[in-house]
């Protein structure tokens, strides 16, 4: 469990939203929760990440 704030500093990231938000996992953007972290890495996933529900979402 930790902060997105946690989150972004391990990886030299930048929040954009509620940086105390606590993840407690780890999900694909189609199926991800609000308590879960996904990831971006490709533009044709962009569908996919303006649906999810993640409660965070590093891009890459």
């Amino acid at each position: 469990m930790a902060k997105v704030s946690e989150l972004a500093q391990l990886v030299g990231g930048k929040v954009l939203g509620d940086a105390t938000r606590v993840i407690r996992g780890v999900a694909d953007l189609a199926s991800a929760g609000e308590e879960e972290l996904s990831f971006l890495a490709s533009p044709k996933y962009r569908k996919a990440f303006l649906e999810t529900r993640a409660g965070a979402v590093l891009v890459a």
